[in-house]
């Protein structure tokens, strides 16, 4: 159940809120029937699904539907054709055969969503952990989106694989980090009232849409298989 982890083990927070809107956007009407298939190559973004999808409760670091565990690409494709699937920070050395699973998964109709670390994200202190191949894509090394041009690549062969883009969001965007430091340069200069509008802004414009989606630290994509 989300909300049952300690404040110290959270993810980062846009990663938070990205899974908070995969659920949404994937949800069918009968919330009974959620069954999407998840690929997450980050154990503690895993935990973050398991909190959401509570029958997925074996460990590992990439899922399948709930109740399965898939350790492998090769297993993940026994998994059988599914309406919904999550794709959770694709990873430069093993997401061209990630895709080519949820290409094979996905039933024409169905919607894919994926949840990617992009540049900025390496450039945040707090986040150098990303940096780390070990300690963010176990060994794998970097995310596949935090490459200059990474999320493009993947739209492109996302198209490729018979999927077709319906919304691109950037969360934790370039202008509300801005805002959110000059808030507190403000704060510090004794000038809190100020601080709390850009706050405020900030909040507003936490997660951008289309081409501004670049300029942020995660991106949210959303596709669709393509009805041939």
């Amino acid at each position: 159940m989300t909300g049952t982890r300690p404040v110290a083990a959270l993810a980062p927070l846009e990663y938070r809120y990205g899974l908070d809107a995969a659920m949404s956007l994937l949800a069918p009407d009968d919330a009974s029937a959620f069954q999407p298939l998840v690929l997450c190559n980050v154990p503690a973004l895993a935990d973050e699904v398991r909190q959401r999808l509570p029958h997925a409760t074996a460990p590992g670091p990439l899922l399948a539907a709930p109740g399965r565990v898939a350790r492998s690409t090769e297993a993940a494709r026994g998994a059988g054709a599914v309406r919904a699937a999550l794709w959770i920070e694709p990873l430069a050395a093993t997401w061209e055969a990630d895709l080519k699973t949820l290409a094979g998964s996905v039933q024409p109709g169905g919607r894919l969503v994926v949840i990617a670390s992009q540049p900025l994200a390496l450039l945040l202190g707090a986040r150098s952990r990303r940096g780390n191949p070990r300690s963010w894509g176990q060994g794998a090394g970097l995310p596949a989106g935090a490459r200059i041009g990474g999320i493009s690549v993947l739209l492109r062969r996302l198209a490729s694989a018979g999927f077709r883009l319906e919304a691109r969001y950037g969360l934790h965007s370039a202008p509300a980090i801005a805002a959110n430091l000059l808030d507190r340069g403000l704060e510090r200069w004794g000038r809190p009232d100020l601080g709390d509008r850009l706050h405020f802004w900030a909040r507003l414009h936490y997660c951008v849409p289309g081409l501004m989606a670049g300029m942020s630290t995660v991106a949210l994509v959303v596709a669709n298989k393509v009805v041939r």
